[in-house]
This record gives C-alpha cells, sequence and structure tokens, in this order.
C-alpha cells in the first residue's frame, strides 16, 4: 500500500498581509458588514417603516501558530509598542486542493487584543495557537483566481506546544512553576467618522496588560513566600524591589521560539490551595498567583534560519515569571498548595 506522504495543514484559510502570502491560519471568524435597523413612524400610520443606517465591520478572530511570515509578528510587536500600523491584507478559503475558493479582503486592520493560551507543564503534547482580533474600517469580497497557491510554510512549520515553557523572573526560584493562565494584552479603538462616508475611520489608543496568574509546587515557594511578605505585608513595593525576567516558548527539542520579556514586575497575592491527596505522583502547587502588568516588556519572535528577532517595547508593568521546567516526579511531597497573585 502506497504511503501518503503530502503534508496536511491545519486550517482552510491562509492569511495575506500587504499583497504578500502570510500562512496558514487555524481558524478565522468575523469580517463581516452589518446595519442597524431604524424603525420609522409617520402621522398616524400604524405600521413603522423600517431603514438600515449606517454600516459596522465585525472584528475579525483568528488563531495562528508560529509558521508565519516574520510581517506578522512585526504586526504584533508594533501594537505591543504602541506604534501599531495600519494594515491592509486578505483572508483566502482554500479547498481540499489546495485551490483558493473565495477572499475577504480587509482594510486599514489594526490589532485589538492579543491572547496567549493557558500554559500548562502537563498539557504533554496539545498544540498551542495565539489568537490575534483585529479591527477592519472596511471588507470586500473578491473572486479567486482559482490557481493552487501550494502548501503554505510546509517547510517552515514550527510546532508550539503548551507545555514546552520556562519563565525566569530575577531573584526567584521558577523551577517548580507548573501553570500560567492564558492572558490577552488589549488596544482600545477610536473610531472616527469622516464626511458623509459610511464607512469610519478607525484609530489606536491605550494599551492594556494584564495581571498575571501563575502555580508553582509548595517546595519551590519560599523564594515567593519572601517577596510577597516583603512587597505586599511590609510595603517595601517601590521600583527597587520590583522584578524583571522573561516567559519563554520552546520548541519539541527545547530550542527557544519567541519570548515575551517583562519588566517591573509586582506581587500582590499568594494563596495558598485546597489540601490534595499525598499519593501524588508530583508535589502540589501554589495556585492563583497573580502579578500586576504596568510598564515596559518586550515582544521577541526568533526568525527562522537566519536566528535573528524582532523585538519592540510593549507594556506588561508589574508581572513576571521565571524559568520553568518540568518537575521531577521524585521530588518530595508538600501537604498543600498556595496561590499568588501579581500586579
Amino acid at each position: 500500500m502506497a504511503t501518503d506522504t503530502r503534508t496536511s495543514i491545519s486550517s482552510s484559510y491562509i492569511l495575506s498581509l500587504n499583497g504578500k502570502e502570510a500562512g496558514a491560519l487555524k481558524s478565522v471568524v468575523g469580517g463581516g458588514a452589518t446595519a442597524d435597523v431604524v424603525s420609522l413612524r409617520t402621522g398616524s400610520t400604524t405600521f413603522a417603516r423600517k431603514n438600515i443606517s449606517g454600516v459596522k465591520y465585525d472584528p475579525v478572530e483568528l488563531q495562528a501558530g508560529l509558521s508565519l511570515s516574520q510581517e506578522f509578528y512585526d504586526w504584533i510587536a508594533a501594537m505591543w509598542a504602541g506604534k501599531d500600523k495600519h494594515t491592509n491584507g486578505a483572508l483566502i478559503e482554500m479547498d481540499a486542493r489546495s485551490r483558493p475558493v473565495q477572499e475577504q479582503q480587509f482594510f486599514n486592520a489594526l490589532i485589538m487584543e492579543t491572547t496567549i493560551p493557558a500554559l500548562d507543564a502537563a498539557a504533554s503534547k496539545e498544540a498551542g495557537y495565539l489568537g490575534i482580533k483585529f479591527q477592519p474600517e472596511y471588507t470586500r469580497n473578491a473572486k479567486s483566481t482559482g490557481e493552487s497557491m501550494g502548501r503554505p510554510n510546509a517547510e517552515k512549520k514550527k510546532t508550539f506546544l503548551l507545555s514546552n515553557f520556562r519563565l525566569e523572573l530575577s531573584g526567584l526560584n521558577c523551577s517548580g512553576i507548573r501553570k500560567i493562565d492564558s492572558f490577552t494584552v488589549r488596544q482600545e479603538l477610536h473610531s472616527v467618522e469622516v464626511g458623509n462616508g459610511r464607512d469610519h475611520q478607525v484609530e489606536p489608543g491605550n494599551i492594556e496588560f494584564p495581571n498575571l496568574k501563575i502555580s508553582l509546587a509548595e517546595n519551590t515557594a519560599q523564594t515567593w513566600l519572601d517577596w510577597h511578605e516583603d512587597f505586599v505585608i511590609k510595603g517595601k513595593c517601590d521600583d527597587a524591589h520590583e522584578k524583571s525576567g522573561a516567559l519563554i516558548f520552546l520548541a519539541p527539542n527545547m530550542s527557544e521560539l519567541f519570548r515575551i520579556n517583562l519588566k517591573q514586575v509586582g506581587i500582590f497575592r499568594l494563596m495558598r490551595d485546597k489540601l490534595r491527596s499525598q499519593h501524588r505522583k508530583n508535589p502540589p502547587v501554589y495556585g492563583r498567583t497573580l502579578l500586576r502588568t504596568n510598564g515596559a516588556r518586550l515582544f521577541s519572535y526568533q526568525g527562522d534560519s537566519q536566528n535573528t528577532h524582532t523585538t519592540a517595547n510593549a507594556c506588561l508593568r508589574r508581572l513576571n515569571f521565571n524559568g520553568l521546567r518540568p518537575i521531577d516526579s521524585q521530588d518530595p511531597i508538600d501537604s498543600g498548595t498556595h496561590s499568588i497573585e501579581f500586579r
């Protein structure tokens, strides 16, 4: 029996940015045009007359891996740095033979949200995807050429597993970190009416960086407890007592794929989880460890063969995590778990 050696892709959509193919997407939704319905009554008329007023375009939400073009990650980095620029592109739907079926073009888009998925050292080989939500000023549907575009980025495919990550935070023992909750960086957008046109301009606003929540093994939590004691209880919460570090995403061979550098991180809550059974292979964890955020941060994406980095300052103040590694099953088992929160 012959073996099928064709490379498969996880999505039937391809993203194009500024006229260049960026790569395959996991999922796509949104981008449609809608209008408000207005009811009008005149005189003693029993029935209302309905019209539509204006036109609005839904945001586009997509999921993407780490095999897209550098331009895609540059776009994210620019948004985190407060330097987002209007971007044109298209979402191209493909059939089973890699032929374009239809195309939705978008114009003057700005990123609204970037979502990092939840990370879990016990997630094994579960793949992870970045979530991106952007707002176009307007969209248009276009006919496809019907010509095959091939299998995009098959040779450059990078696998991002939810279990392959490392957190680094200055002065803290991060070897027992088990989980990091999903978090989203958001940008406010403002709609501006221009003349008598039906479409509105979209302009960027403020950037909001979230607090982060982590879970770590109790037998590695002493440095975190000491920091919480100083920072929260004793009130030593000035810049000198904040932390810096990085959240690093790793390939299956543990080489670095990309990182998020963190600065000015402060802790604001540390809680102990419920007691768990002693018959566990792994030590318990401190759950709900929260970090505050509000300062300059760095989004860095590892390039392909050239080993280059694209970086941009971002604002994740008072949020940090320090090196994550798999926990040895022979580590001693403690009696309880805690949770920590950072601002």
